[in-house]
């Protein structure tokens, strides 16, 4: 299931349709939190078409980037209270 979400997400990046890419990373990464070592590449796959070394901190900003960071770690955040809520202490030692 992690594996077909991250396909998923690429499937999304590669239309660039990055709010729903960060959507679907977001279910990801709470789901298992080891998508979390992917998030570099494709924070570097949204800039690869305008790389250059001086402004690379500067494109870390861009607004895909952040839209797919905020919306990640929105749905992340959210579904984990709303799980939280469900289940308690149970839910975090799981």
């Amino acid at each position: 299931l992690i594996g077909t979400l991250l396909i998923i997400v690429l499937i999304c990046l590669i239309k660039r349709k990055v709010l729903c890419a960060g959507i679907v990373y977001g279910v990801a990464v709470h789901m298992r939190l080891y998508p979390i070592i992917y998030a570099l590449p494709f924070v570097l796959f949204l800039n690869s078409e305008s790389y250059t070394r001086r402004r690379f901190l500067c494109q870390l900003m861009s607004k895909e980037v952040l839209l797919f960071g905020f919306s990640s770690a929105a749905v992340f955040v959210i579904l984990g209270l709303y799980f939280y809520s469900l289940y308690g202490n149970d839910f975090l030692h799981e």
